[in-house]
């Protein structure tokens, strides 16, 4: 089961659950792998720039943490049956989003709170 708090999502393709998590290695193995930051990555896809062979790569590190049996080929293969690259896509903005850290106030607090007003 895929642990919200951790940036987990859950991914399930004929009948198989598995857990997409973008965590610090996962992006730190795909700036590796492409040569540049996550930031240049993450913004290509917004503007469009969506390559399958860079799905799949984001696809393959934010897996493979937690189903390390995963070769990039059956990852391509869950991308097929995932219902595709557009699929795939929301999945994985899903989870950018999930793995971002909510912004504290001062305290530790959610920022934007005030004590004691409604």
């Amino acid at each position: 089961m895929a642990n919200a708090q951790r940036g987990e999502v859950a991914l399930t393709v004929g009948g198989a659950d598995y857990i997409l998590r973008l965590g610090t290695n996962a992006l730190c193995n795909l700036e590796d792998e492409l040569g540049g930051s996550v930031v240049d990555i993450f913004s290509g896809l917004e503007k469009g720039g969506v390559s399958i062979k860079l799905l799949r790569s984001i696809l393959f590190w934010g897996l493979t943490e937690q189903h390390p049996e995963l070769s990039r080929d059956d990852v391509g293969d869950l991308i097929d049956d995932a219902g595709g690259v557009e699929a795939v896509g929301k999945l994985i903005t899903k989870a950018v989003s999930a793995g971002m850290p909510k912004s504290k106030g001062k305290g530790g607090k959610p920022a934007g709170k005030k004590k004691g007003k409604a």
